[in-house]
């Protein structure tokens, strides 16, 4: 009886031992079938050394190594677009540069401004660029203040505006509108912003 308790148990545990052998033979078929060593629920399979780009991530890329998926940036993100290392875009008026830094062992993905410009209304003019607009005229200041620039438009000068829009200079006198009557003014640039010193005529 009991010689019959051991038959039995050896043929149970080589049933066992051979559902376990047919299902990794199994399994090992699958993947020799794919050709796949690494998987994720989102991304599926990717063979060994495989690169895959996330679908909605950007600069989120996947790596197949050694059997283990690898998760690592590929360059910088700026409004949702991702921009690979050294490459350059326009947003508004200032050219960015996506840079790669080492730092405390972690590799950092930067977008810096490489061409600083001021915006002035829908226009974009360099550092040091002059123009003119309503009789002012302006100037585009960059300063980098802990790394990053601050570009603002400054008004260096403003001259009065006459009757038909030309510029008059401080002590030029010129025609002008005072609510509705013709008037003689003299422009005053002694004071920001600028005076219109006029004489109204005597109207009977």
């Amino acid at each position: 009886m009991i010689f019959s308790n051991i038959t039995y148990a050896r043929k149970n545990n080589s049933f066992q031992m051979s559902k376990a052998f047919f299902f990794l033979v199994a399994i090992a078929s699958g993947i020799s079938q794919t050709g796949a060593t690494c998987h994720d629920n989102e991304i599926g399979d990717l063979m060994e050394g495989q690169v895959l780009d996330h679908p909605t991530r950007p600069c989120q890329r996947y790596i197949c190594q050694n059997d283990t998926l690898i998760t690592v940036n590929s360059g910088c993100v700026f409004n949702g677009t991702c921009y690979r290392i050294d490459s350059e875009w326009q947003s508004g008026c200032q050219t960015y540069k996506c840079d790669v830094k080492f730092k405390n062992n972690t590799v950092w993905y930067i977008s810096e401004v490489k061409t600083p410009r001021c915006e002035h209304g829908d226009k974009c003019f360099e550092k040091g660029q002059e123009w003119v607009e309503k009789c002012g005229t302006y100037t585009c200041k960059v300063v980098k203040s802990n790394g990053t620039y601050i570009c603002e438009p400054i008004r260096i000068r403003q001259e009065c505006t006459d009757i038909n829009g030309n510029c008059h200079g401080s002590g030029d006198t010129f025609a002008f509108n005072c609510t509705g009557i013709p008037c003689d003014c003299t422009c005053a640039t002694d004071t920001n912003p600028v005076r219109y010193r006029c004489q109204v005529p005597n109207v009977k």
